[in-house]
């Protein structure tokens, strides 16, 4: 990727009971750019990440993230001609 815009909206975030773990989604929506042979094409991801967080001395830290890629699409052909 040559550029991209990342976008996080609407997160769901359930921390548990005992105050160090937690449970999070948050749904990605991305323009980019990449470099493809014939030069750089316009191109739109979106899906969900599905993540757990420990909290730690130094704070909440990412345990573990798992990206739902659900749309890769060209930015001409649009995700209903190209999903």
């Amino acid at each position: 990727m040559r550029w991209a815009l990342h976008y996080l909206i609407a997160p769901e975030i359930e921390v548990d009971d005992d105050l160090t773990s937690a449970r999070g989604t948050w749904y990605l929506w991305m323009p980019f750019t990449s470099a493809a042979d014939s030069g750089l094409q316009a191109a739109w991801i979106a899906g969900r990440y599905d993540e757990t967080y420990r909290r730690e001395p130094a704070g909440w830290r990412i345990h573990r993230l798992n990206a739902n890629i659900q749309i890769m699409s060209p930015y001409e052909e649009g995700w209903a001609r190209h999903r």
